[in-house]
């Protein structure tokens, strides 16, 4: 029955619900993060990011606190010196990571720094906002577009189609503002899409 409850970021985005096996009565009990009033629908927050609310349970959270972008950083070269360095260094040479807004985990960082620096690029920020705004020029649409497309088709569009592009547009939100945030860090010209 715990699945029957919708997910929602509730007064505080950082409690969770917790859940625990009580063998005296063998049930799990689970303990709301927030209070709710007799009537009132009940939520839980998952505290987990778009990408493991679509892919494992088939929605995403607007404006989701938890929110991350899976980003791939990597060295693109040959030289077996490079590579070697990265091993002696214990750091992967193609790896994927979670970024969040203003939080890139360690060793992304340790990894951009050691590009930045194997390839003779500024910084490790440049390096990363380049990745970003690489990442966004990908998409075949823009974020007004998606925008455009899930408001004049409410009620047109399939619901798959509408879930991956709902989800689609919350990962270009946060992409859009960690490459803006980077820009602005850097001193880079703004960009004025939607």
């Amino acid at each position: 029955l715990l699945d029957a409850i919708n997910c929602k970021e509730l007064s505080d985005p950082n409690r969770l619900h917790t859940s625990v096996r009580d063998v005296s009565v063998n049930a799990v009990l689970t303990r709301s993060p927030d209070d709710f009033a007799t009537g009132d629908q009940v939520f839980e927050n998952y505290g987990s990011d778009n990408h493991n609310n679509f892919f494992a349970h088939g929605f995403t959270l607007p404006n989701n606190s938890h929110d991350c972008v899976k980003v791939r950083i990597a060295y693109e070269g040959s030289d077996p010196i490079v590579i070697d360095n990265f091993r002696t260094r214990r750091l992967p040479v193609n790896s994927v990571h979670c970024l969040r807004r203003g939080k890139i985990p360690n060793q992304a960082m340790a990894v951009l720094q050691f590009l930045a620096q194997s390839t003779g690029r500024a910084n490790a920020n440049e390096m990363l906002h380049d990745i970003i705004a690489d990442k966004l020029a990908k998409y075949p649409t823009t974020l007004a577009e998606d925008l455009s497309e899930l408001k004049q088709s409410r009620f047109i569009v399939r619901w798959e189609k509408r879930l991956a592009l709902e989800f689609i547009v919350e990962e270009k939100k946060l992409l859009r503002e960690m490459r803006d945030d980077l820009g602005k860090q850097l001193g880079l010209h703004q960009h004025t899409e939607l």
